[in-house]
């Protein structure tokens, strides 16, 4: 039989699942969003990630190449068991990253010692690029120009205590 704690944790989970699942339908739902095609270029630059999740949380950056590779240099504050915190310094990850034209996608990603996970995630804001003046072929396209400025994601895997993980990436720079 499992135990209250147990079940209150598949019970926040399911919810975040369910919740994940409604944002991305909401999204491809919206009248905007419906013009834009978005694809891996669109997540292309440095983001900010940052994770509440119960008594975890952590945060760092993570660089897209606008292509299908990625990084990501994160730190985690964890329960030592003993009514103090911890602080992981996860070592540096490398992995690809795969965006659908409706903005979903996943990033799979091999952490050093610790293994390979895999998110699932949806680009919940972007800003548009412009075209360029110049006489050359590389001008940006009305609707396909989207840059992925906040990116919501859920670890499919569950954290390193097997916590629900669900980050949020924001855009700082190129």
């Amino acid at each position: 039989m499992k135990s209250a704690r147990s079940q209150d944790g598949n019970t926040i989970q399911r919810v975040a699942i369910g919740l994940a699942v409604m944002a991305i339908t909401l999204v491809a739902a919206s009248p905007g969003h419906a013009q834009t095609t978005f694809s891996n270029e669109s997540l292309r630059g440095t983001y900010s990630v940052y994770n509440t999740a119960g008594d975890v949380g952590s945060w760092g950056l993570a660089s897209f190449d606008g292509v299908e590779e990625w990084t990501i240099d994160t730190t985690i504050n964890v329960p030592d068991g003993m009514g103090g915190r911890n602080t992981i310094d996860l070592p540096p990850g490398t992995g690809t990253y795969l965006v659908d034209a409706d903005g979903t996608g996943t990033a799979t990603v091999f952490f050093p010692g610790l293994g390979e996970v895999t998110y699932g995630f949806v680009i919940s804001q972007v800003s548009r690029g412009t075209e360029d003046d110049d006489d050359d072929d590389d001008d940006r396209r009305a609707g396909s120009d989207a840059l992925a400025t906040e990116v919501s994601t859920v670890l499919l895997e569950g954290g390193v205590l097997g916590q629900l993980t669900a980050p949020v990436f924001k855009r700082i720079s190129d």
